[in-house]
């Protein structure tokens, strides 16, 4: 019975011990999601002010020329970022093949709110030739 007595004596002991550090615990979980909830809202503010990229794609058509409206851009603006990668290329004859890669463009010019990609004095068809325009703001 004696021994009964201290192995409930002791259960309960570690029960009212659980118990309180439960209750206590509850209140450093509180303060420990809002300092989360802090930290979750200061890193949203850093991601909404880094630069956002928008990518803009065109396929030269049966005139040779590509164009994209791109309203925000402005070619003289130092804290804008454009790039331009077109399609990789062969001509047989007198047709043009697509070729299963990318590489910087040397055919384009930017102008405010127009990204032009013009083959016209080409005496090939370039029809079919892929830009993608990328602006980073």
């Amino acid at each position: 019975m004696k021994r009964y007595t201290i192995v409930l004596t002791l259960l309960m002991a570690l029960v009212n011990t659980g118990c309180e550090d439960a209750k206590a615990e509850t209140k450093d979980y509180d303060t420990e999601i809002a300092e989360l909830k802090s930290q979750i809202n200061a890193l949203n503010e850093k991601i909404d002010a880094m630069p956002k990229t928008t990518y803009y794609e065109c396929i030269v058509g049966s005139d040779n020329i590509c164009t994209i409206e791109i309203p925000e851009l402005d070619p003289n603006d130092k804290n804008v970022i454009i790039r331009a990668r077109q399609s990789g290329y062969s001509i047989n004859g007198d047709a043009i093949n697509i070729l299963n890669f990318w590489y910087d463009g040397n055919k384009e010019r930017w102008e405010k709110g127009k990204f032009i990609a013009d083959w016209s004095y080409s005496d090939k068809s370039m029809a079919g030739l892929k830009y993608i325009v990328s602006v980073t703001k």
